[in-house]
């Protein structure tokens, strides 16, 4: 392996042993706010734990396979309530670059402890599934970026507690339904990128909570019907038509009560 250090950085690669990051702990270099690291080997839960003041964090073309640990992985008797994150105690870093890995999926609180991250990278990755409350902690996060990742799959909460996100782009990858409460306590977005996903479930409760809402884009042809109160659809649709497609007791029932539908199983295909 190779480090070189500079005043505010340290550049490592071909890490074959997370030994060698404990010789750069900030205790000796207080000044240390960028690192970049090459992995020749999966994470620990304490990678990082001695980083706590790092800004800015690239782990990108280390064909790591697991952005989050997996719980069993955790230490007996762990403090860490939702000890899942690699990155628990960098809650200071504000941009972190993970592209060109081999992710598969984004596990529950993947992200927890990154309270101040506003720049997250993570594409030519290959994730196919988002679990619920895999962005939990995000609380500074306005623009998220999750294009052309191949994901198919997308709990429910999974974006919960992203308070000031108001940009998503899901734009193609292979989204073929949106669960129940997928977009859920999103109060601050105001555009959503659902454009060339296969796209044909749409669950009566995915959009509901969407106060800010402005822009949609999708080829989903009733898209436009489940949300009617935004400026810009890039579908649009006639409300007689919109009626042929949707029960129209359920489409009045998501105008009066800000799509609290009552139905609680999701409709067959559109």
């Amino acid at each position: 392996s190779k480090c070189k250090c500079f005043s505010h950085a340290l550049l490592c690669f071909n890490i074959t042993s997370l030994n060698t990051m404990s010789l750069f702990k900030p205790i000796s270099r207080p000044t240390l706010r960028y690192l970049k690291v090459n992995f020749h080997q999966e994470l620990t839960v304490d990678a990082f734990s001695h980083f706590s003041k790092l800004l800015y964090l690239d782990i990108s073309e280390s064909e790591l396979k697991l952005l989050c640990p997996i719980i069993n992985d955790w230490p007996p008797n762990s403090k860490q309530p939702l000890g899942q994150s690699f990155f628990h105690s960098m809650s200071k870093l504000v941009s972190l670059v993970a592209n060109d890995n081999l992710f598969n999926e984004i596990r529950s609180f993947c992200f927890y402890g990154l309270w101040s991250l506003q720049d997250l990278v993570l594409n030519k990755n290959e994730i196919y599934h988002i679990e619920k409350y895999a962005f939990t902690g995000l609380y500074s996060l306005s623009v998220l970026n999750l294009s052309s990742l191949s994901i198919k799959y997308i709990d429910g909460f999974a974006f919960l507690g992203m308070t000031s996100l108001a940009i998503i782009d899901l734009s193609e990858n292979d989204i073929r339904k949106l669960c129940d409460y997928v977009f859920y306590n999103l109060t601050e977005l105001e555009s959503l990128d659902l454009r060339r996903n296969p796209l044909s479930y749409l669950c009566p409760k995915a959009l509901i909570g969407l106060q800010k809402l402005q822009s949609v884009y999708s080829e989903f042809k009733s898209m436009c019907c489940f949300t009617w109160q935004t400026q810009q659809c890039s579908t649009k649709y006639l409300e007689t038509l919109c009626r042929n497609l949707i029960p129209f007791s359920v489409l009045r029932q998501s105008r009066r009560n800000d799509f609290a539908f009552r139905r609680t199983k999701c409709p067959t295909k559109i």
